[in-house]
């Protein structure tokens, strides 16, 4: 895979693309997203294999703020101006285009059973941008890119436009972020994903059990989450992670030892690493077909600039209704068989999305997009559940296993508390970090 000449700013935007002009009226998928949404969907006890998914509600910030519900996905329109969004995307690729990203294709096997094959390739930010131009369903380009927006990041000057992107993220909540207490080290970062038309994210739920969020520079996304069941533990999400086939991943580890140039710990030191962070994983799929009848990112790139109602209409179409965009076939007999609902969100750009810990999800790129991804931590919706998760994680990783006497270094009172108040943030995460430090100090004369 070689790539091609660099990608100006003009492309970034995703215009440069569109030379032709689609001019028509809604089709059939769009008539048919306006007839079903507005049937008995809520009042169904589970979904048949084939259903027409809620979708998510899309307000403004000043009608979220006077109602603010942090335990459902929600959109925020646009939390800023047009204006604002284009620059920010334009300085995002002014600082960082030059600087080289790992970048994911994905070629679809059209053979039952048949694996899909995925290749890595290194290129720079902007390189990346112009492959997702390239993509489509069966032969996509994604990449998720860590660390490019953090404090630590050695390339370019990204400290000012981080900054500007936690004030937009920030905008819904009311309360401190317990992660901005946290040490670089140990610190979620930001990630920049760029996905081309086709392109999908893995299907999961997050690590640290946290709330997150998504920021759409350009393009539009679909998210489907399948909601947790209220009578169940783990926030509702345990009888899906067994269901789902899930694995846990590692997800934020503080080394005893010192990391590789890209911050990662490599395996054989990771008997040396506290890991405080797992999250979960499944190989199942939420976007394993596409109806042939389904509008390319092309083609809704046209209906887009002649009716951005009916292109609105369309990509609803595409992801609330499972028929043009097929599940597994596993996932839709579990979630008709235990009764578990879907619902979609249609993020445009300019929209934030609020993703609460628990539920498990997945995007699809219907035309190309790029967005931030970022994670928060506050006092009375995750404490807690942080809180819990990185003490579990501790417990269940490989240094106890190995015979670490963890069990004997004591946690804190105000590491087990039921529920934190707005100015614990601070001394919470002091306590934590003493923990950790006990816990080094203990291992290196173990």
């Amino acid at each position: 895979l070689k790539a091609t000449a660099p990608v100006s700013i003009v492309a970034v935007s995703f215009v440069a693309r569109r030379c032709v002009c689609f001019a028509f009226s809604p089709s059939h998928l769009g008539r048919r997203i306006l007839s079903l949404l507005s049937s008995s969907a809520d009042d169904r006890s589970g979904p048949s294999k084939d259903i027409i998914t809620p979708l998510v509600p899309r307000v403004s910030l000043e009608e979220f703020l006077a109602a603010p519900v942090y335990d459902q996905p929600t959109l925020i329109r646009d939390i800023v101006s047009s204006d604002q969004v284009e620059a920010i995307a334009e300085e995002l690729f002014a600082r960082l285009g030059d600087t080289e990203v790992q970048m994911q294709r994905k070629i679809r096997s059209n053979i039952s059973g048949g694996d899909d094959i995925t290749e890595i390739y290194d290129v720079t930010l902007l390189q990346a941008a112009e492959y997702m131009m390239e993509s489509y369903h069966d032969d996509s380009f994604f990449a998720f890119c860590e660390g490019l927006l953090g404090e630590k990041s050695d390339v370019g000057d990204s400290n000012a436009l981080s900054s500007r992107l936690s004030k937009i993220r920030e905008a819904p909540f009311l309360g401190e972020n317990w992660f901005d207490y946290f040490p670089p080290l140990i610190r979620p970062t930001d990630a920049v994903i760029l996905a081309g038309e086709g392109s999908s994210s893995t299907l999961h739920r997050d690590p640290f059990e946290w709330t997150g969020t998504s920021f759409c520079l350009e393009g539009s996304k679909i998210w489907r989450f399948i909601i947790p069941s209220t009578n169940d533990g783990a926030g509702g999400a345990g009888e899906m992670d067994d269901a789902l086939e899930s694995y846990r991943l590692d997800s934020i580890a503080w080394t005893t030892t010192d990391t590789n140039s890209e911050g990662m710990v490599s395996d054989e030191k990771k008997k040396d690493s506290l890991i405080l962070s797992r999250g979960w994983q499944s190989d199942l799929h939420l976007y394993k077909r596409r109806a042939e009848d389904v509008l390319s990112a092309l083609e809704l790139s046209g209906l887009e600039e002649d009716n951005v109602e009916a292109y609105m209409t369309e990509v609803e179409a595409m992801g609330a209704d499972t028929s043009l965009l097929v599940p597994d076939e596993r996932i839709s007999d579990f979630l008709h068989n235990h009764h578990f609902n879907v619902s979609t969100a249609i993020q445009q750009t300019g929209d934030l999305l609020i993703i609460p810990a628990y539920y498990w999800h997945q995007t699809y790129a219907p035309v190309p997009s790029i967005a931030i991804a970022s994670q928060r931590c506050g006092a009375v919706v995750d404490g807690v559940s942080v809180v819990q998760h990185i003490l579990e994680s501790l417990l269940k990783t490989n240094i106890s296993s190995a015979g670490s006497p963890l069990e004997e270094i004591q946690v804190s009172e105000m590491l087990r508390k039921s529920s934190y108040e707005e100015g614990d943030g601070k001394k919470v995460v002091d306590a934590l970090v003493q923990y950790l430090l006990s816990i080094i100090s203990r291992l290196a004369t173990y």
